[in-house]
């Protein structure tokens, strides 16, 4: 899927994914113009605010397996803490092996003009059916993290292993004002069980991509704790660079 004509979007405003790859495999989105060249031609926006589980701009669910997103603006504004994000990996009630072998690449990902989000890219997957072997790389991920909210940049919760996590910018464009005393992570990998974990290579600050323009400063009077990277998994897991 790719547009032939330049400055194309995907929008709506759903408290439900916008788009759900339910069970699909081997499906590409690539925002380049006809599939070619480096430019982002296509933006895919879910402007809902909404806190109910699943809300997200895309979906992966039910086996969701070897699909790759690349080349688009991807924007969301979900609120759902624990069932949604701009990009989503949820569960396999009805499949057997998880959403696995996924790629999210050379995206510029952030927040829609209706409001930040609480995660970025959330995964929680399936006992028994790992969300695992995922990749996450070269993506310019900046202007996310909710001022009066706890909230992350990546978010690997349970039943979620052996994700590819690099060449990232994550950034803020100006100064960052918190609203209240919450806390922040960028990276965050919190499943006790997860192993083979491979995180390299990834720029965290400043104002533009690869840690570029002024530092990323944050102002105001609030007292916030701030995670570059939060890691809690098992073994054999490589963080380098």
């Amino acid at each position: 899927i790719y547009p032939t004509v330049t400055g194309k979007t995907i929008t709506g405003n759903l408290a439900a994914p916008l788009i759900s790859l339910n069970g699909a495999d081997n499906v590409i989105i690539d925002g380049r113009l006809n599939a070619s060249g480096s430019s982002v031609d296509l933006t895919i926006t879910n402007t809902s605010t909404s806190s109910t589980s699943g809300t997200s701009t895309i979906r992966f669910i039910n086996d969701a397996t070897n699909n790759t997103i690349k080349y688009c603006l991807l924007k969301g504004s979900s609120v759902s803490a624990s069932g949604g994000g701009i990009i989503f990996l949820s569960t396999s009630s009805s499949g057997t092996v998880g959403n696995d072998g996924n790629t999210i690449d050379r995206n510029n990902i952030t927040s829609d003009a209706a409001g930040r989000p609480v995660n970025v890219i959330f995964s929680s997957g399936t006992s028994g059916k790992a969300n695992s072997e995922n990749t996450v790389s070269n993506n310019n991920i900046y202007n996310f993290l909710k001022h009066g909210t706890a909230s992350n940049g990546i978010n690997i919760g349970s039943n979620t292993t052996a994700w590819t996590i690099s060449s990232n910018s994550f950034y803020e464009t100006s100064s960052f004002t918190p609203a209240a005393s919450v806390e922040y992570c960028i990276i965050r990998i919190n499943y006790g069980s997860g192993s083979n974990f491979n995180i390299t290579g990834n720029y965290i600050g400043g104002q533009a991509v690869g840690c570029g323009g002024s530092a990323w400063t944050k102002t105001g009077g609030y007292n916030n704790t701030f995670y570059a990277i939060f890691l809690n998994f098992d073994a054999s897991n490589s963080v380098q660079g």
